[in-house]
């Protein structure tokens, strides 16, 4: 990916958000590819070790700046504080929702990442293109507009929904995935300084067994 937006010459905005994408991606590999959740965790460590290693190596390269997903006007600090946060998020959720209440809810954890990687890239691009409504509340990041969040809403909606399929049944996916949307797009808005790799992912996977659960049993009363 890295080699590919150099090639073809991304936009830096397009480039940090695609690597959130993947990344965010990622939980599905280690969600099907290991049959326990400490395997999971192990790998995700692994990773990191070899990720903290290529940056600083690429880190000392010329073509670096090319290549980083750090912000004009940044080092390289913030590109491994993105890397701690993310994999340390993800450990917590696999650890507790996979680990601690069974591998039926192995998923959830999937449901806040797809909201990140998906909304946020949304956000962020819909955001500086379209945004006309700046928040001025103190809780929301003024940089942030409420057409971004409207997109996130939107556009986080479907993978949220279509990962819900491997946990519930559609009709309580269709009234489950909106509300996390929801939830995931005002956290985003109120979460400053990239905190939002932390906050959305962690807001939506808590949400979203009460959710579901509320859900089907409102379907159950008809």
């Amino acid at each position: 990916m890295a080699l590919l937006s150099k090639l073809v010459r991304l936009p830096d905005e397009l480039r940090r958000k695609s690597y959130h994408l993947m990344c965010s991606l990622s939980i599905f590999i280690l969600i099907m590819a290991y049959d326990h959740w400490y395997n999971a965790v192990a790998a995700i460590f692994s990773l990191y070790i070899a990720a903290m290693i290529i940056v600083r190596l690429a880190a000392k390269l010329p073509m670096f700046q090319a290549l980083s997903i750090a912000r004009k006007g940044r080092d390289i600090r913030e590109v491994i504080g993105q890397i701690i946060y993310l994999q340390a998020i993800m450990v917590l959720l696999l650890a507790f929702f996979w680990g601690v209440l069974g591998a039926e809810y192995k998923y959830y954890p999937a449901l806040g990442f797809i909201c990140w990687g998906f909304g946020d890239a949304v956000a962020a691009l819909i955001g500086r293109r379209f945004g006309r409504h700046k928040y001025r509340h103190p809780w929301f990041d003024r940089a942030k507009s409420l057409e971004g969040t409207l997109a996130m809403i939107g556009i986080s909606t479907l993978p949220i929904f279509l990962t819900l399929l491997a946990v519930t049944t559609w009709a309580v996916g269709l009234l489950t995935a909106p509300i996390l949307a929801i939830a995931g797009g005002v956290v985003e808005a109120m979460s400053k300084r990239g905190t939002d790799t932390v906050t959305v992912p962690l807001t939506v996977a808590v949400l979203s067994i009460p959710v579901t659960k509320a859900a089907a049993e409102f379907l159950n009363l008809f």
